[in-house]
């Protein structure tokens, strides 16, 4: 299922369980529905799981809400993304609460494993290779996941510029 609005996020999110069993012999069948149901019971087994729950607190000092369903999204290079914005309603709030957004992430790796363990000087160097060739396609950052954050700028100016942008008070983010 792919979400939007595109002004603030774009990629594709797993539609279920429960949309799953109606289309079952289509989905079951097929690897991504397979990957799809796969991920889903890992999401929701490891996220619902108190010890794992217990191990986010302890690292961020933060609570995770009781409650809080997880999401299986998929982000295709090029083609997907988030924008971290602040809405009306954010801007509005007296309460300001850290919340945590908690992400497991999955990706393809290098392809220099070999099985049992043995390797032999030209497998060494091919890895050797295979790993730079990694190594720079990640810095080049054609493959994987980035995260950039732009500091909220409260001067005056920056706002009243900003306002140019927007046609009524309850408009989102453009």
């Amino acid at each position: 299922e792919l979400l939007g609005p595109p002004h603030l996020r774009r990629y594709l999110r797993y539609a279920g369980k429960a949309e799953t069993e109606l289309h079952e012999a289509s989905s079951s069948s097929s690897l991504h529905g397979r990957l799809g149901n796969g991920l889903q019971v890992l999401a929701e087994d490891l996220f619902a799981s108190r010890s794992f729950r217990r191990w986010l607190q302890a690292c961020t000092g933060l609570e995770p809400r009781a409650g809080a369903k997880p999401e299986v999204r998929r982000f295709r290079p090029g083609l997907d993304y988030t924008v971290a914005a602040r809405t009306l309603e954010t801007e509005k709030s007296e309460v300001k609460v850290a919340e945590l957004d908690a992400t497991l992430v999955f990706a393809l790796g290098d392809g220099t494993a070999r099985a049992g363990g043995a390797s032999s000087r030209s497998s060494d160097a091919v890895g050797d290779q295979l790993r730079a060739a990694a190594a720079e396609r990640w810095a080049s950052e054609e493959v994987g996941g980035f995260e950039s954050y732009l500091a909220a700028d409260d001067e005056e100016e920056t706002a009243e510029a900003q306002e140019v942008y927007r046609g009524q008070e309850n408009d989102g983010p453009l």
